[in-house]
C-alpha cells in the first residue's frame, strides 16, 4: 500500500475518532482541557499509533462550529417538512453572566429542537427586540410551518407573543401552564395569613440546608423512632419554582420531621435561632405552625399534582383544561366542608378562591383549551 493511500486511511481514522471525541465534549460534558493532558495523550498513544491527539483549540475553533452548522442545516431541513410547529422561548442568565433568550421548536409528535440562543447583554430586551429575534427564528424555517407560540408570563414575553401572532396569522398564543401554576402558588404563599408559615419554613430549611451535622442526626433520630420512610431532602426553596414550598424541599417533607426536630431541640442536639418554638409544644406558636403546615399542604396539593402532570412531554391543551377543572373541583369540595372539618379558616378559603379565579381568567383568554377538550377523543 502506497504512502498516500496509508495517509488517507489514517486521516479517515483520525476524523472518525475526532468526531466521537467532539460528541463526548458536546453531549457528555467531557471537559476540553482533559484532552490537553499528558494522561489523555498517553491513552491515545496506547490505543492506536495512527491517531495524533487533536488540541482543544482545534475542537473549539473548527470541529464544534462545523458540526453546529451541519446540525443546524439538518434541523432546518427537517422542520421545513413539518407543519403546526410550536415555538417556545425563554430568557436565561448564564454564569458569566450573560443574558440569553433561547428558542425551541416542538413538533406535533413532541420532538423538540433547539434553534437559537439570542445573546444581547448590552441591549434592552424590549418587546420589539424579542419580536425581531423570534421572527428571525420563525422565518429561518418558514412562517407557514408554525401553528403556535408559548412563553412564560413576563410582560415582555407575553407582549412578544401577541406581536408574533398578529404578524404570523397561523400561530396561536399559548400560555406556559406550568409557569402559571407556579405563579398561582406564589400568590397563595404571599397571603398575610401564611406569612408566619413562610417565614418559619424558610428559616428551618435554610438551617438544615447548611448544617450537615443537624441533617445527619435528624436522619438518625427518625431511624431510631422506627420510621420506615426515608428522610426527604430539606433543600433550599427555589427562587422561581414556588411549588418547592410544598414538595420534598419544604412543607411536605418537613411535616413528618417536626416531632423529631423538636426531640433534638429539647435534647439540645440541634440549635438555631427559632428553636424556642420547638421547646414548648404547648405554646401557641408551635401549634399555629403545625396547623398552618397541614392547611398549606392540603390547599396546595391539587395545584402541585396538576403541575407535575402538566410537566409531562405529552401533556396537551385538553389536559391543561382538565387539570384546571380538577384543581377548582378539589378546592371547592375541600372548602365546602367548612373550617370545623378542614381547619381552614373561611377567610383563608375565600382568599385562595379569589386567587384561583383570578389566575383561571388570566390563563384562559381564548377558547383553544375548551375546544381541545371537547375534541379530545380520549375524553368522549
Amino acid at each position: 500500500m502506497g504512502k498516500r493511500v496509508k495517509e488517507e486511511a489514517r486521516q479517515l481514522f483520525q476524523d472518525k475518532v475526532d468526531h466521537v471525541i467532539m460528541r463526548l465534549i458536546c453531549v457528555r460534558g467531557l471537559v476540553p482541557h482533559v484532552i490537553e493532558s499528558p494522561e489523555w495523550k498517553e491513552l491515545m498513544g496506547l490505543l492506536s499509533d495512527s491517531y495524533h491527539p487533536t488540541s482543544a483549540t482545534t475542537f473549539a475553533d473548527k470541529h464544534i462550529p462545523r458540526e453546529a452548522v451541519y446540525v443546524r442545516e439538518k434541523q432546518i431541513k427537517a422542520l421545513r417538512m413539518i407543519n403546526n410547529l410550536t415555538l417556545t422561548f425563554d430568557g436565561n442568565t448564564t454564569r458569566k453572566p450573560h443574558s440569553v433568550y433561547t428558542a425551541h421548536a416542538t413538533t406535533p409528535s413532541r420532538e423538540t429542537y433547539f434553534l437559537d440562543a439570542h445573546e444581547a447583554s448590552d441591549e434592552r430586551h424590549t418587546t420589539q427586540w424579542v419580536t425581531d429575534k423570534l421572527l428571525k427564528t420563525i422565518r429561518s424555517v418558514g412562517e407557514g410551518n408554525w401553528g403556535a407560540t408559548c412563553s412564560d408570563s413576563t410582560n415582555v414575553t407575553k407582549a412578544g407573543c401577541r406581536e408574533l401572532v398578529s404578524i404570523v396569522g397561523t400561530m396561536l398564543d399559548f400560555c406556559d401552564a406550568v409557569h402559571h401554576l407556579h405563579n398561582t402558588i406564589r400568590d397563595i404563599n404571599k397571603l398575610p395569613k401564611l406569612k408566619f408559615l413562610m417565614s418559619m419554613l424558610k428559616g428551618i430549611i435554610k438551617y438544615f440546608s447548611k448544617s450537615m451535622y443537624s441533617t445527619t442526626i435528624l436522619r438518625k433520630e427518625r431511624n431510631l423512632a422506627g420510621d420506615d420512610e426515608p428522610v426527604k431532602a430539606l433543600e433550599k426553596i427555589g427562587k422561581t419554582r414556588f411549588g418547592t414550598y410544598w414538595t420534598t424541599t419544604a412543607a411536605n417533607a418537613l411535616d413528618p420531621c417536626l416531632p423529631h426536630i423538636r426531640n433534638l431541640v429539647v435534647a439540645k442536639a440541634s440549635k438555631y435561632q427559632i428553636q424556642g418554638m420547638f421547646m414548648n409544644r404547648a405554646s401557641g406558636k408551635y401549634s399555629k405552625f403545625e396547623q398552618s403546615i397541614l392547611q398549606y399542604i392540603t390547599i396546595v396539593a391539587p395545584i402541585i399534582h396538576a403541575l407535575w402532570s402538566l410537566e409531562a412531554a405529552h401533556a396537551n391543551a385538553s389536559d391543561v383544561f382538565i387539570f384546571w377543572l380538577a384543581i377548582i373541583a378539589t378546592l371547592n369540595d375541600l372548602f365546602s366542608k367548612g373550617p370545623n372539618v378542614t381547619g381552614v379558616p373561611v377567610s383563608l378559603a375565600c382568599e385562595v378562591t379569589a386567587i384561583i379565579n383570578k389566575r383561571y381568567h388570566e390563563f384562559f383568554t381564548n377558547e383553544v383549551y375548551f375546544v381541545a377538550f371537547t375534541l379530545d377523543p380520549h375524553k368522549l
